[in-house]
């Protein structure tokens, strides 16, 4: 999982130290409101993620159930101290560049993941040292509300959409030394629980949204454009981002189809994405 943005605890959003940007509709001539191919700056960071040990997103690992391990062994700890050092490498600064990572995202077939315990982030980014490791974790909702927010995820490069997780998590699991873990969760680290618990089912986000508007492409270059949407849409603005991913595009990445640039490995061809979306974008 990416950095959280600082107001309103989200995980997913790039942090921006714009904090009084407003989201309006751009300038129609100056940014196209139709789907966007893959630009360089988003190539060149998923090329950097690759090159530090991510796995690209149509990998078998990331779309299969992950093994559990063995309580308090020797190699659990091991593995924990692998999934810390590719946490490590994925951030770039050694400052942290997530708040969570889960093991087949680094391409360790193993039922662990790494989390960011805080309910709303006090820094753009936790120190990856203070995260938490759970092993053979299971995440399960208490109580039946619900909280639609943004998500992105390292794996699958500049995508992003609207997510609906439930507001309140228990998380029952072992830290690496083999100690019970029995701990209930809400705001941050509630959605990052249930985020990183599904990469170990095989199931990346995109896969659970269901409204189709609310799978989006967001380039390197709109960083700030998008943090800036999030915020008004989350205090009740209903413009829309112009920029959606094509639910067949989606898929075909899933596939390994060298369609979308940050998606594919490094070395895969990129070809033009459609230039049309199913909306006018800004309605």
């Amino acid at each position: 999982m990416p950095r959280p943005e600082q107001n309103g605890g989200n995980p997913h959003e790039q942090f921006s130290n714009n904090r009084e940007a407003r989201f309006t509709p751009p300038d129609p001539q100056r940014w196209p409101t139709h789907w966007q191919v893959p630009t360089s700056a988003d190539l060149q960071e998923a090329e950097a993620r690759y090159r530090r040990g991510l796995l690209p997103v149509h990998a078998p690992l990331l779309h299969q159930m992950a093994p559990s391990l063995g309580v308090g062994t020797a190699e659990t700890v091991e593995v924990a101290e692998q999934l810390y050092a590719a946490a490590r490498r994925q951030a770039d600064d050694g400052e942290g560049r997530m708040v969570g990572l889960a093991a087949p995202q680094v391409g360790i077939a193993a039922r662990t993941f790494l989390f960011d315990p805080r309910e709303s982030p006090g820094s753009p980014w936790p120190p990856v040292d203070e995260l938490r490791c759970v092993v053979n974790p299971t995440v399960e909702p208490i109580g039946d509300a619900v909280v639609k927010d943004v998500e992105g995820c390292l794996s699958t490069g500049r995508i992003r959409g609207w997510v609906q997780r439930a507001a309140r998590v228990r998380v029952c699991g072992y830290t690496p030394a083999g100690d019970p873990l029995n701990e209930v969760h809400t705001g941050l680290a509630a959605r990052v629980l249930q985020h990183e618990a599904d990469h170990l089912n095989g199931i990346l986000y995109p896969s659970q949204i269901t409204d189709d508007d609310d799978l989006l492409w967001s380039s390197v270059e709109q960083d700030d454009q998008f943090i800036a949407y999030v915020r008004t849409h989350r205090q009740g603005d209903s413009q829309r981002w112009p920029t959606r991913l094509p639910r067949d595009q989606w898929e075909a990445a899933r596939a390994g189809l060298p369609i979308l640039g940050s998606l594919a490995p490094a070395n895969s061809p990129v070809v033009n994405a459609p230039t049309e979306i199913a909306e006018s974008g800004w309605g």
